[in-house]
């Protein structure tokens, strides 16, 4: 069941990971308005690609596939190479925002929104990368970890990513792999096509940028 209050958490996530990037690209020393437009026009297309009915089950691989590959596009490119250099604690603290994320998944639960399997309460963990995302950050304000526990962190991080998308696709009618009800269908509505096209994407990016960075300096200190 679709709450106002619900509604208006989800919708301030997505409009928070809009603003933030909108303010890294400012940081970054690129055009502010332009990554507004951009990332508004990737929302506007995507929810409105699903209010049209063209997202089902079957186009999941094409919906996945664009997300990839407008984010290694987006980290690949001159703008990509500006974020990637802001500071570590900002790359790795953004990630934080998975934990509103799984927040939210615990609330879709516990409405009937979505099966338990793509909650905390079962086979999504993803909370734990916005947690430890937190404590890393603060680390790297205060001290300086060895480059492994940043490429550790990142790529568990990544691979805790990978695990609740894979859950979330074996949940969809088009593999019913799970016995638990309802099925993961409210991914192909709008808004909540938001969640894999901006919220994933988000974390997808920040964990590209982050290795970019890494091996960025790794070259430099080669």
């Amino acid at each position: 069941m679709y709450t106002p209050a619900f509604t208006v958490f989800f919708l301030l996530i997505v409009g928070s990971l809009w603003c933030l990037f909108v303010a890294a690209v400012h940081k970054a020393g690129h055009r502010a308005w332009v990554a507004a437009v951009g990332a508004a026009a990737w929302l506007g297309i995507t929810a409105g690609v699903a209010a049209l009915g063209w997202l089902t089950p079957t186009t999941t691989p094409l919906m996945l596939g664009s997300i990839v590959l407008v984010s290694v596009a987006l980290v690949a490119s001159p703008v990509g190479r500006s974020l990637a250099a802001l500071p570590l604690p900002a790359l790795v603290g953004f990630q934080a925002f998975r934990v509103a994320v799984e927040v939210m998944l615990h609330w879709a639960f516990l409405n009937g929104i979505i099966p338990i399997q793509m909650s905390w309460e079962a086979n999504n963990q993803d909370v734990w990368s916005g947690l430890t995302a937190a404590l890393l950050s603060l680390w790297l304000l205060w001290g300086t970890p060895p480059r492994w526990a940043l490429w550790t962190w990142g790529v568990g991080g990544l691979l805790l990513l990978a695990n609740i998308v894979g859950v979330s696709v074996l949940s969809t009618p088009a593999f019913a792999f799970f016995d638990a009800r309802p099925l993961n269908t409210w991914i192909f509505q709008a808004p909540w096509v938001w969640l894999p096209t901006a919220m994933v994407m988000s974390a997808l990016i920040g964990h590209l940028l982050l290795f970019r960075r890494l091996w960025s300096d790794r070259v430099q200190a080669a």
